[in-house]
C-alpha cells in the first residue's frame, strides 16, 4: 500500500531534479510522481527510471498548476505532498512525519521550512504566533492574510481522501497566488489541521523564478486570484474581510517593490500607474495603504519625505 505520493512538477529542471529525488527515502510505501510539463532538456533520459519509486509522466506544457493537477489525478498514496524540483526535504522528514501521524491523524499537516536565497541567505518560515498542535481554519488563514505566517504549498501534507472529496485543483488560469488560493480552500474544507514547528523543507528561491522576475502581464493575473479568494471568503461567511484587505494592500505594495527591483516589461507598465494603485487599494485602509506604499522606498528616503511634508505643513 502506498502511504505517500510526492508530486514533482518539472520544466527544464534536469540539473536540479536529482537532489530532490535523493532527499526522499528508499521506502516501498512511497511513490515519486514526476510530471514533465513539456520540457526540452531531455529530462526523461536523465532520470533513473529503474528506481521503483519513480513514476514518470510527460504532458504538453501547461504551467506548474496544470502539472500539479495532473499529479493529483495519478496519486495513489494515502497522503499527498508537493515538492519543487530544486527543493528538498530535511533529513529524517518522513520518519518524523510517521510519528506525527501515529499520534494525531489529520486532514492537513503544516510545518516550518527554510527559504534559501541565491545569495545564501537563509530565513525560517512557518505559522509563527500559532501554537503547535491542532489548529482551526480562521487562525491559519488569518496568519496568512496578516503575513505573520508564511506557509509554502510544499511545506504542507494533504490527506488524499480530502483532495478527492472536494475535487481539489489548482487554478490553471492564473500564474500567481494559485497556491495560496489552493491552501485557503483546502484548509476551509479540512476537519482537522495540525501544525508542527519542525523544519522539514529546504526551499530554494532562484533568480528568475516567478516571484523574482520583472512585472509583466502574467504577473497581473494575481488580481484575478485575489478576487477569487475574496469571493470565497464572502460566499462562505468567513469573518476575515479586514485581514483580507490588509493582504490585498500588502500584495499591491509587493508588486511595486518587484517593479523597482526587477523592472517592468512593456505589458506590465500599468502596475506603476498610481491610478491603478488608488483603484485597487481599499479606501477603508488609506492610512495603512500610505504606510505600506512608503515601505517601497529606502528608509533614508522615507525619513526625508516625512520631514519634508511636516516642514511644508508648518509653513
Amino acid at each position: 500500500m502506498i502511504k505517500y505520493s510526492i508530486i514533482i512538477p518539472c520544466y527544464n529542471v534536469t540539473r536540479y531534479i536529482h537532489s530532490a529525488i535523493e532527499s526522499l527515502p528508499m521506502r516501498k510505501d512511497l511513490e515519486i510522481i514526476i510530471v514533465d510539463d513539456g520540457s526540452s532538456d531531455n529530462l526523461k533520459s536523465n532520470l533513473a527510471l529503474s528506481d521503483v519509486r519513480v513514476r514518470y509522466y510527460y504532458k504538453e506544457n501547461g504551467g506548474v498548476s496544470s502539472a500539479r493537477n495532473f499529479g493529483i489525478d495519478q496519486a495513489k498514496g494515502e497522503y499527498v505532498c508537493f515538492l519543487d524540483a530544486d527543493d528538498s526535504y530535511s533529513e529524517g522528514f518522513f520518519e518524523k512525519f510517521d510519528s506525527i501521524i501515529d499520534n494525531s491523524e489529520q486532514d492537513i499537516y503544516c510545518f516550518n521550512y527554510l527559504a534559501i536565497s541565491s545569495r545564501g541567505c537563509i530565513i525560517e518560515h512557518g505559522l509563527f504566533g500559532l501554537s503547535e498542535g491542532s489548529l482551526d481554519y480562521t487562525s491559519v488563514v488569518k496568519s496568512l492574510f496578516l503575513r505573520t505566517g508564511f506557509q509554502h504549498i510544499c511545506s504542507m501534507v494533504f490527506k488524499r481522501e480530502l483532495l478527492c472529496e472536494v475535487s481539489a485543483k489548482f487554478n490553471e488560469l492564473v500564474h500567481y497566488y494559485e497556491d495560496i488560493q489552493f491552501q485557503i480552500e483546502l484548509v476551509f474544507s479540512a476537519k482537522n489541521i495540525f501544525y508542527s514547528k519542525e523544519i522539514m523543507l529546504n526551499y530554494v528561491e532562484r533568480e528568475g523564478s516567478a516571484v523574482n522576475s520583472a512585472v509583466c502581464e502574467r504577473t497581473l493575473t494575481i488580481f484575478s486570484t485575489l478576487n477569487e479568494i475574496k469571493s470565497f471568503i464572502i460566499k462562505n461567511d468567513i469573518p476575515l474581510i479586514k485581514e483580507y484587505e490588509y493582504f490585498f494592500n500588502h500584495t499591491v505594495v509587493w508588486l511595486y517593490k518587484c517593479a523597482f527591483k526587477y523592472g517592468v516589461s512593456n505589458t506590465g507598465w500599468g502596475i506603476l500607474d498610481i491610478d491603478l494603485y488608488r483603484t485597487y487599494v481599499f479606501p477603508a485602509n488609506k492610512k495603512q495603504a500610505f504606510v505600506s506604499l512608503l515601505s517601497i522606498f529606502p528608509r533614508g528616503l522615507v525619513s526625508f519625505i516625512i520631514k519634508f511634508f511636516l516642514k511644508v505643513r508648518n509653513v
